[in-house]
């Protein structure tokens, strides 16, 4: 009887083992088929930019193969500026008067009054500069790439401002010895590392330009004889013209254009320059003899086309096309700096054909008329500019320094058609008057200016102190263009700036 409990005993236990394994073949076929089913239902991964493609994998080919690079550094600088200043006359300027020039012409009323001497207090608030260099890895063997973005609060027009606008905005390519710059930035005739260092934001104008063109500009440091820092060679193309640069222009559609009036009637626009199917070209070379000593020369040239027809005359009107009327000017210019330890001297002489969408006190002038068609043929007024700034001790806490300037108009050189008052018509820089509705920039003989400054520089606080003697010769046109019977006014600006820089 043992015997045969010890067997049945043995027999149950055999049995619970095969159901044991044949349960654990079951849930391991089961899992086989469920992981089987899984991996057909799941979702497949997407190739990343940076893979092959099915295209290479089967040719084996890597060329579109892109590398991954890190996220580009922004460095985030500007300043906010508080100005504060003083003027003994009126003065004519951009921004109600922040960007001064010089002071208005004599404007007589009853009893030989000049309504124009009379003081003025400003102001501003929105001298304010913010801007973001960003910088990423380098590309085709280049040495550094990166983008530049400037904005400020100045508007776009005297109406706007206090509004946000894009100053700068370009972008450089740069490689051992060549870089490539394509964007808007500072108008090129105008070195932004060779400008007179002033506390007002005129920066020594209208004897030195401070405007913001789109540009395309290629420089090459040259192989030479010279010892390194090597030369430079800069080759530009400009836009025409864009807002910040307008020329006036004898629009058939100008305010008070009318068949009695052609030729006297002005309005600003973009479109004199563009129409010229002709961008600005400059070519400068830059000649080093120290790490921050140079000097350089530059010459620049554009095309005009002030408008595209005439004001008819007759009955019925019919105007005429005008075809021809397209000129070319011309400005060049040479400058320099140099540096050391205990100053910092800046100069620059530029002579001007024009020049008046950027400021200066030249312009345009109608050399002849057609007496039917009323056809006007067109040359540049000439003048010179010249600047000398300098900072005493640049290093140290307390930086005095001073800004002379100099400019002087010489009209056209030829004789000027003459309108029914006997007067040669002009479209210049200024305002517009009864008397000079083309503007009053031309009929300025010389323009002085002499401004001594103090800067105080404490970590990112920076104050500035600025005393600006400004002198203006107005006087008459003569036939060919030069000015005569000048009658000078002054103006003195005393300008307190705060600036926070960071």
């Amino acid at each position: 009887m043992k015997q045969l409990i010890k067997i049945s005993t043995g027999f149950v236990a055999s049995v619970c083992i095969l159901q044991i394994c044949a349960a654990d073949e079951a849930s391991k076929k089961l899992a086989d088929k469920t992981e089987k089913v899984l991996e057909s239902a799941a979702v497949k991964p997407v190739k990343t930019p940076y893979e092959k493609t099915s295209f290479c994998e089967k040719f084996g080919c890597s060329c579109t193969k892109l590398k991954p690079h890190k996220k580009p550094v922004i460095t985030i600088s500007g300043f906010v500026d508080a100005e504060h200043c003083f003027d003994t006359r009126q003065v004519y300027g951009s921004r109600d008067g922040e960007g001064f020039y010089y002071p208005r012409e004599k404007d007589l009323v009853a009893c030989g009054v000049d309504a124009n001497k009379q003081g003025s207090f400003s102001m501003f608030p929105f001298n304010v500069r913010l801007l973001f260099q960003i910088e990423g890895d380098p590309v085709a063997n280049m040495k550094r790439t990166y983008a530049f973005i400037g904005t400020d609060f100045r508007g776009t027009a005297d109406t706007t401002i206090e509004l946000l606008r894009m100053r700068e905005a370009y972008i450089v390519l740069d490689w051992e010895r060549t870089q490539i710059l394509a964007g808007q930035k500072l108008h090129p005739f105008c070195s932004d590392d060779c400008n007179p260092n002033t506390v007002s934001y005129s920066k020594g104008g209208p004897m030195e330009i401070y405007t913001y063109i789109p540009i395309v500009r290629l420089t090459q440091t040259l192989n030479g004889t010279y010892e390194k820092p090597a030369d430079q060679l800069f080759l530009i193309l400009a836009g025409g013209q864009c807002p910040a640069t307008q020329s006036k222009s004898p629009l058939t559609d100008a305010p008070g254009a009318t068949s009695t009036t052609v030729g006297t009637a002005s309005a600003a626009t973009t479109l004199v320059g563009r129409n010229s199917v002709m961008p600005i070209m400059q070519a400068q070379w830059r000649h080093y003899f120290g790490k921050e000593n140079y000097f350089g020369v530059t010459i620049e040239g554009q095309r005009l086309r002030p408008r595209l027809k005439t004001v008819g005359t007759g009955s019925p009107v019919v105007p005429y096309a005008e075809k021809c009327s397209a000129f070319t000017e011309c400005m060049c210019a040479a400058y320099m700096k140099l540096t050391s330890e205990c100053a910092i001297l800046r100069a620059k002489l530029a002579f001007i054909q024009d020049g008046s969408e950027l400021g200066f006190i030249s312009g345009y002038a109608v050399e002849d008329q057609a007496s039917v068609s009323k056809r006007q043929k067109y040359t540049p007024l000439r003048s010179i500019a010249s600047w000398f700034d300098v900072d005493f001790w640049p290093d140290q806490e307390w930086m005095p320094g001073a800004v002379i300037g100099f400019a002087k108009n010489f009209g056209a050189g030829k004789k000027l058609w003459l309108n029914a008052n006997g007067q040669p018509t002009v479209y210049t820089s200024g305002p517009v008057s009864v008397a000079n509705p083309g503007g009053t920039g031309a009929t300025i003989d010389t323009l002085f200016k002499f401004a001594p400054r103090l800067w105080i520089k404490k970590g990112p606080v920076h104050l500035g102190l600025e005393f600006d003697w400004t002198r203006a010769a107005f006087g008459k046109l003569d036939e060919y263009g030069a000015v005569y019977g000048a009658v000078p006014v002054n103006n003195f600006r005393l300008q307190f700036s705060i600036f926070y820089r960071f």
